[in-house]
């Protein structure tokens, strides 16, 4: 059967065109006799749930990779990538924030792959955990004004605990600045956010080549899936003892 009224996408022509049976969701398929290519002249796009979306985030907040999302939840990994894009719409960390009267922060340094000196920065409330900035670059200078220029004047306002790191020392005033020495417990929160972080992104994992199979883009996505996360549960976690001490 002659489809006159249907034209080739590729080579604009209409006369040999014929039916060439449906794909997966149903919607007929045609074949151009003249370019040989097949295409779908009406295409109905499937919409992903918000169950399924739910889903998928939910895998991507644990250590598993893209193949292994899409395996587990029967998609395309392409699927995966382009629920993965959604994390931009994401609200700032700032809104996912507890406010309190009195804080300070800790910052840290995570490495992500030594070879490409590709580092995650985070700077951390010491009260409550939970993440106020973060970024990814080298282990210098650069790297750290990024993300403290990421704070809102209100945070460069606290005081900062770090490690023994000479970057520290060079970038801040001694009046804000605290060296807290190895095995003190004066970084435990960051260093306890960082080991969280670990767990839950197989990027983060030491000698792992996870990190490498995407661009930056992809694995700050994925990371700011896991900020976003974190800070939900940092203020779930601050509401419930606050209510058991009243």
């Amino acid at each position: 059967m002659v489809a006159h009224l249907i034209a080739c996408p590729h080579c604009h022509k209409t006369e040999p065109v014929t039916r060439h049976g449906t794909n997966r969701g149903g919607t007929a398929r045609c074949r151009c006799k003249d370019c040989n290519r097949t295409f779908t002249p009406a295409p109905n796009p499937r919409k992903t749930s918000p169950q399924r979306e739910a889903q998928v985030f939910a895998a991507l907040s644990e250590r598993l990779s893209i193949a292994a999302v899409a395996r587990m939840l029967g998609m395309s990994r392409q699927t995966v990538y382009d629920l993965l894009k959604k994390t931009d719409d994401l609200p700032p960390l700032a809104t996912t924030l507890l406010d309190l009267k009195s804080d300070a922060l800790e910052i840290d340094e995570l490495c992500v792959s030594k070879k490409h000196n590709r580092w995650l920065w985070l700077a951390v409330s010491r009260y409550t955990g939970q993440i106020v900035a973060a970024t990814v670059g080298g282990r210098d200078w650069d790297a750290l004004e990024r993300l403290w220029y990421a704070l809102s004047h209100r945070w460069r306002r606290r005081l900062v605990y770090t490690d023994g790191y000479s970057v520290y020392a060079w970038f801040f005033s001694a009046w804000q600045h605290r060296v807290c020495d190895k095995g003190d417990g004066g970084t435990n929160t960051v260093e306890g956010v960082n080991n969280a972080l670990r767990q839950r992104s197989g990027a983060l994992v030491r000698r792992s080549r996870a990190s490498l199979a995407r661009s930056t883009g992809w694995l700050w996505r994925r990371l700011c899936l896991l900020f976003d996360a974190h800070n939900r549960r940092g203020q779930y976690r601050f509401d419930r003892r606050r209510k058991a001490t009243q």
